[in-house]
Order: structure tokens, then C-alpha cells, then sequence
């Protein structure tokens, strides 16, 4: 693998985490069901999980308090929205605790 393949998937990895912590920041993005299929992997690669408060539900987990939504995202049918999402591994808490 030649130097400039490696420098490009560090820095799609880069733009991925800048964009994550600029919403743990207060500054939301708002990804296509495109986009977020194209980024789940390297979200996966970082160790980040984006759930929405639907799935928390289901997961049995609650947000902590005061956490706004590090973005939005489209989900297509059923739904065919946007939906906030927050960052399971520390915008969230076992569910009573």
C-alpha cells in the first residue's frame, strides 16, 4: 500500500471524528441515509455507536441529562425522517441509573 491510499483513509477517518466531536460540541450535522451508510464502518473503526432515543429504548438505556444530539440523520422506510442521534458511549446511561 503506497503512502498518499494510507494518508487518505487516516484523513476520512479524521473528517469522521472532527465531525462527531464538533456535535458533542454543540454543532449538530445532519447526514442522508447515503452518507451515514458510508460512514458507519469508520464509526465502527473509531468505536463509535450513533443510536437514536428509539433504540436506547429498546436497548434499555436512557440519556444522561442536559446531552443534546451530536446530528441528525435520515432513516428511509419506515420512518422516512430525520432523526436525532447521540453517541451511545457517553451520552448515555443504563436505564433507572
Amino acid at each position: 500500500m503506497c503512502p498518499s491510499s494510507v494518508v487518505r483513509r487516516l484523513e476520512r477517518r479524521k473528517r469522521v471524528a472532527d465531525e462527531i466531536m464538533d456535535g458533542l460540541q454543540g454543532r449538530p450535522f445532519r447526514w442522508g441515509d447515503g452518507t451515514y451508510s458510508a460512514k458507519r464502518p469508520l464509526l465502527e473503526e473509531l468505536g463509535v455507536t450513533l443510536v437514536t432515543e428509539t433504540r436506547l429504548r429498546k436497548i434499555g438505556r436512557a440519556l444522561k441529562r442536559g446531552v443534546r444530539p451530536v446530528g441528525s440523520i435520515y432513516f428511509p422506510a419506515p420512518i422516512q425522517r430525520h432523526a436525532d442521534v447521540y453517541v451511545l458511549e457517553c451520552q448515555t446511561k443504563p436505564e433507572g441509573a
